[in-house]
Order: C-alpha cells, then sequence, then structure tokens
C-alpha cells in the first residue's frame, strides 16, 4: 500500500475532525513526496543512461560512415547526428572504409535506429502531475477529496514512469542482442588477421577497417548494457 493510502487508511470512522485534517495532510504529504522521488530518480536515469546511449548512437553513425557506399539518405543521417549533438558530419579516411556486406547494412541501420530512439526517449520522459495542491481547502469533505485526487496523481505519474522505463529497456535489450553478433564476428576477424600475421612474422595489429568496426559495435553493445542495467535499477526503486 502507498504511504498516502495507508494514510488515508488510518483515519478511523470515529476519528475527530482535528484527527481527520492531519491524516489528510499526512496523505497529501506523501503524495507530494511520492511525486518527487519518483521525479528525482527519473531524472537521475536521463542522466546515468543519456550518455551511453548518446554514444551508442554516435558509434553506430561513425560505423555507417565507414561504410564506402554512403547511406542513401545522407541528410536523414544529419539531421540524426545533429539530434544528438553533432554539428557536423565527422570526416571519415578514405583507408579507413570498407564496404559492409548487405546483411550487417540492414542490422546495422536497426541499430542506429535502436540507438537513436533510447537517446530520444530519455528526452521525453512523462510529465509529473501538476494537480497536487500546497495546502488543502478548508472543509474535510473538500480536503478528503484533493488528497485522494493528489494520491492517485502520484499513482498514475509512477505508473506512467514504470510504461517509460519498460520501453526503453525493451529498446536496450533488443540493441545488445542485435550487436553482440557483430561484436563476436569482427572480434574473430580480427584474431585470425593476429594468428596469419605472426605466424607470417608481420605486425599483428588488424586492419583500420576491422579494428574501427569493432571499437564501434563494441561502445554500441556497451552502452546498450549501461542503459539496461540503469533501467533495472530505476524500475526496481519505483
Amino acid at each position: 500500500m502507498r504511504a498516502w493510502n495507508a494514510a488515508l487508511s488510518a483515519i478511523g470512522f470515529n476519528a475527530s475532525a482535528p484527527d481527520i485534517a492531519a491524516g489528510l495532510n499526512e496523505a497529501l504529504d506523501a503524495a507530494r513526496a511520492q511525486v518527487a522521488a519518483d521525479r528525482s530518480e527519473a531524472h537521475a536515469l536521463t542522466v546515468k543512461a543519456g550518455r551511453p546511449a548518446r554514444s551508442a548512437t554516435i558509434a553506430a553513425a561513425r560505423r555507417m560512415l565507414h561504410d564506402v557506399e554512403q547511406p542513401a539518405d545522407p541528410a536523414a543521417l544529419d539531421t540524426l547526428l545533429l539530434d544528438v549533438g553533432i554539428q557536423r558530419r565527422p570526416p571519415v579516411n578514405p583507408a579507413d572504409t570498407s564496404t559492409i556486406p548487405a546483411d550487417e547494412r540492414r542490422a546495422l541501420a536497426a541499430i542506429l535506429a535502436r540507438a537513436h530512439r533510447i537517446d530520444r526517449d530519455l528526452r521525453r520522459q512523462p510529465a509529473a502531475p501538476a494537480a497536487i495542491p500546497a495546502a488543502l481547502p478548508p472543509t474535510l469533505d473538500a480536503a478528503r477529496r484533493a488528497a485522494l485526487a493528489a494520491g492517485r496523481s502520484a499513482d498514475a505519474y509512477r505508473t506512467a514512469l514504470r510504461s517509460w522505463i519498460v520501453d526503453i529497456e525493451r529498446t536496450a535489450s533488443a540493441l545488445t542482442q542485435d550487436t553482440a553478433p557483430l561484436l563476436n564476428l569482427y572480434g574473430v576477424r580480427a584474431e585470425q588477421h593476429e594468428n596469419a600475421a605472426r605466424r607470417a612474422g608481420r605486425p599483428t595489429d588488424p586492419p583500420a577497417p576491422i579494428a574501427h568496426a569493432w571499437a564501434d559495435y563494441a561502445t554500441i553493445g556497451r552502452g546498450g548494457r549501461e542503459v539496461l542495467t540503469a533501467c533495472q535499477r530505476a524500475r526496481a526503486a519505483l
């Protein structure tokens, strides 16, 4: 039972007017405290998850820019980059580009869309209720209705926050699952290159395209996991 509801339930049937007023004020204070705590938790989530979500989005866009075949709609990519705080498209060294296979390109497009959705959704958290009054009306009936309305508004806000967090959590989970095979793929390629180079007596550093791809997918995967952890902690706190 919520604290505001417990305060209302504690008001006895034969309670005196002062006791009723005290219980109603306690319920109002509990509803206000619940909203404040939930708003603080939502803000903490946007701070904790915002940076890794943005890093994942930028890494996915950077990976796309390392494709020899540039995006079919470069203006849309520039708009996305602008949305996450990059004013202009970063230059790419032609020597660092490679032809990304079609199946990876499709997966990358989905990864970029999911990372950007997380970044965007984190900036669109539900609005806290504005209907909780600073003080109750003077009459007991009106005060009871106001306290009950405040508690219900607080609960509705918490429900909206939970739904918001669950949506982000699902997207982050899908992001990490989509990224893992590609990270493993480029990890295997880097290892194969290293083994072949060692046998031939050459430097073992992988080619730039492989190194960049692995680093970008590692950033995306790490960002997805950090967002997922932040969402799970925030949801448990509500």
